[in-house]
């Protein structure tokens, strides 16, 4: 074999080489492309439930405070009613 014959060899299989090369990076970018893709849809499920659950957290939060507050205020309607028994017995006793 010739120096020429080894050379067309040699670019013939480069050649290959690099056909193969660009198949698989192609072949890399498609998979990558279909994980994002998969990741993208988990990302919105997990939108999509968690605004669920945000909304239904204000549907209730504002039930939870004014229930807070109505027990806040029955206790210091007790506790004004508490003290002013107290000064009406302290009264009674002088």
């Amino acid at each position: 074999m010739t120096n020429e014959t080894l050379t067309t060899i040699l670019i013939v299989l480069l050649s290959i080489n690099f056909v193969l090369w660009i198949a698989f990076l192609i072949f890399v970018l498609v998979q990558i492309r279909r994980i994002f893709k998969v990741i993208f849809g988990i990302l919105d499920d997990i939108e999509d439930f968690s605004s669920s659950i945000i909304g239904s957290a204000f549907k209730v939060a504002p039930l939870v405070l004014g229930f807070l507050k109505s027990f806040q205020a029955v206790k210091s309607i007790t506790t004004l009613k508490d003290s002013g028994d107290s000064e009406d017995r302290n009264k009674k006793e002088d």
